[in-house]
């Protein structure tokens, strides 16, 4: 069987639509019989919201009392609060699209955030702390290994978190999504000077050198993660077309991830892609659709046009995106199946 592939959706610039791109996405593969698990490694929590449909507090409070150990937190609680050894047993919460399971996030996730920093930073003076970089990234690959997935899709906060980079660093690859403008732009700028960093750090827990025995159970994998692509979405369309203002900002971003961001990249070993187009999806504006997608817990291209729930020509508006937007994410997941396999 081959392995599962853990792909980390990640870009520290806020409003970039990755939970919405993680939920269609992993949707989309399952529909193409792939076996995929999402994870809501976000405090905010809004893909589990999305995707089990939570009206309010009331219902995250029911969903999380009746389901035990089914979110990123509380099945290792112990282990980082209280000095514990014990690990629970991670749970995926089935969802309303066969063979796609989600992994809830938890709004307490970011109490293990300084203890996940002590860990990278102080490992050689309290052993123990060599445990913590890699227990999240080890419980998801063992867990996708026992169920057999193909795909598990990992959503994540904004942020420059140790989670996040413990997170991206015991991936297999690394999808970024942007917006068309300033703030995405210099993003990838900025990720051009972290990410070998975050390689850097992550080095002793992967090669061996900080797991002498009892330590080794929650090494690194042996491979940094390699870039997929990135992606353009939340854009108006003008004749068909990115609107002008749209379109220079999208030719900025490609030109910077072609001239800087993948060189880079290659020289710290995250990229072994030769390939010349490194964008690997567009997405317009989602508008209401993604309102009516939150709502029915469905991704945007799957809604009927009862769920739509407009009438006339507004109606026959949203029917065209929603089934562009189906043909879109149809060409990503084949475009993410093709890159994976090869």
């Amino acid at each position: 069987m081959a392995q599962p592939q853990i792909i980390i959706l990640y870009c520290h610039k806020g409003g970039v639509s990755k939970t919405t791109t993680t939920f269609n996405l992993g949707w989309k593969l399952s529909e193409m019989g792939k076996k995929v698990m999402l994870v809501d490694a976000d405090p905010q929590c809004n893909l589990t919201g999305m995707m089990m449909s939570f009206e309010g507090l009331g219902d995250m409070k029911d969903f999380y009392e009746k389901k035990d150990n089914s979110d990123i937190f509380s099945d290792v609680k112990d282990y980082f609060l209280s000095g514990s050894d014990r690990v629970g047993s991670l749970k995926p919460t089935s969802t309303k699209q066969e063979n796609l399971w989600l992994i809830a996030g938890n709004i307490d996730l970011g109490m293990a955030e300084s203890q996940i920093q002590l860990g990278l930073k102080t490992w050689q003076g309290i052993p123990r702390l060599v445990t913590l970089p890699g227990l999240y990234p080890k419980l998801i690959r063992d867990l996708a290994n026992d169920r057999e997935l193909d795909y598990v899709l990992v959503d994540t906060a904004p942020s420059l978190s140790a989670l996040n980079q413990c997170l991206f660093m015991g991936s297999d690859h690394f999808i970024i999504p942007t917006s068309p403008d300033y703030y995405s732009a210099q993003a990838i700028e900025s990720m051009v000077r972290f990410l070998p960093g975050w390689k850097k750090d992550i080095e002793p827990f992967r090669n061996g050198t900080a797991h002498d025995e009892p330590m080794g159970r929650f090494k690194f994998p042996s491979q940094p993660p390699q870039f997929l692509g990135y992606i353009v979405q939340n854009y108006r369309i003008r004749s068909g077309q990115p609107g002008a203002a749209f379109r220079d900002w999208i030719d900025k971003i490609d030109n910077k991830v072609r001239s800087t961001f993948v060189p880079a990249m290659k020289e710290a070993g995250l990229c072994d892609s030769r390939r010349h187009d490194y964008r690997i999806g567009m997405f317009s504006d989602f508008n209401s659709l993604i309102a009516m997608s939150q709502e029915h817990g469905k991704p945007i291209f799957a809604l009927t046009d009862e769920e739509i729930g407009s009438w006339g020509a507004a109606l026959e508006t949203q029917k065209d995106s929603r089934d562009k937007f189906n043909k879109d994410f149809g060409n990503l997941a084949e475009e993410v199946i093709t890159l994976t396999s090869s």
